[in-house]
C-alpha cells in the first residue's frame, strides 16, 4: 500500500481494485522477456518447468534472465519442482494484456507439447489439454480432450469432477448441435452419483429437451424423474 501511495493519501480504493493496479504496474515495468515467459506461464498454469514456460515463449538463453524477472517482480513463485503464476489473479491480468492472436499461438503450441510428450492422455493431462486446445480455437479436440477427462474422472469415482468436466464439454458445442442430449445424460449421471440431485433434474431435463429421438427422450424423462424423488420436490 506504501508503494502504490494509497496509504499516505488515506484512499479508501477496495483492496481487490489495489492490488489489481498492483500488477498491472509491475507488468508494465516487465522487460519484453519478461512479459512473453509470463504469457508463456498464464497459458500453461501451475506447477510447469520454468524451461518450459522459457521454451514456449521462444526465449532460448534468453529464459532463464526473464524468469528470474518475473520471479523478483512477485507475479511468479516456485512450486515444489516447478514454478506458477503467483495467483489466478496474475494470469488472468497477463491474459487479458495479451493479444488474442498470441494467445491462440501460446495455447496451441502449449497443446502440441503436452500431447507429443505425455502418455497420460486421460486423467489430468487430458484435462489439461480441453483447455489449451479451446484457447487455441480448436474445438474438436477440446471436445474429445474433455471427454477423455470426463470418462477418467467417472473411472475413479470422483462425480463431481466428472460432471464438471462434462459441463466443459457442453460449453464446446453449438446450442443446436445433436450431440447435447447426449451429454446432458452424460452430465447427469455423475451429478446424481454426487448427490447433487437439483442439478441432474435440470440436466436430464435439458436431455429430454434436445433429444431428437422418442426412446432418447424417454429415457431422459424417466432418469428426471428418478432425481426429482431424490430432491424430495414432487412438483419440481
Amino acid at each position: 500500500l506504501l508503494v502504490e501511495g494509497v496509504w499516505e493519501r488515506k484512499a479508501r480504493i477496495p483492496a481487490a481494485r489495489v492490488l489489481e493496479q498492483s500488477i498491472r504496474r509491475r507488468l508494465d515495468a516487465l522487460s519484453p522477456e519478461a512479459r512473453a515467459w509470463l504469457e508463456a506461464l498464464a497459458v500453461l498454469g501451475d506447477d510447469v518447468s520454468e524451461p518450459l514456460a522459457g521454451e514456449l515463449a521462444g526465449l532460448e538463453e534468453r529464459a532463464p534472465a526473464a524468469a528470474a524477472e518475473a520471479l523478483a517482480a512477485g507475479l511468479a513463485r516456485v512450486k515444489g519442482a516447478g514454478v506458477s503464476p503467483d495467483s489466478r489473479r496474475v494470469a488472468d491480468a497477463v491474459k487479458a494484456a495479451a493479444s488474442p492472436e498470441r494467445l491462440r499461438q501460446l495455447h496451441a503450441l502449449a497443446a502440441t507439447h503436452y500431447a507429443a510428450q505425455d502418455r497420460d492422455v486421460f486423467g489430468a493431462t487430458a484435462w489439461r489439454l480441453a483447455r489449451l486446445w479451446r484457447g487455441a480455437g480448436e474445438t474438436d479436440r477440446a471436445l474429445a480432450a474433455a471427454l477423455d477427462a470426463a470418462s477418467a474422472a467417472e473411472v475413479a469415482k470422483d462425480w463431481a469432477e466428472a460432471a464438471e468436466r462434462y459441463r466443459f464439454a457442453l460449453a464446446s458445442l453449438p446450442r443446436r448441435d445433436s450431440r447435447r442430449a447426449d451429454l446432458w445424460m452424460k452430465r447427469g449421471d455423475p451429478l446424481r452419483r454426487a448427490t447433487l440431485h437439483q442439478a441432474a433434474v435440470k440436466a436430464y431435463g435439458w436431455a429430454a429437451r434436445h433429444a431428437t429421438q422418442e426412446q432418447e427422450r424417454f429415457m431422459a424423462k424417466a432418469r428426471r424423474a428418478r432425481a426429482v424423488l431424490s430432491t424430495g420436490q414432487l412438483d419440481a
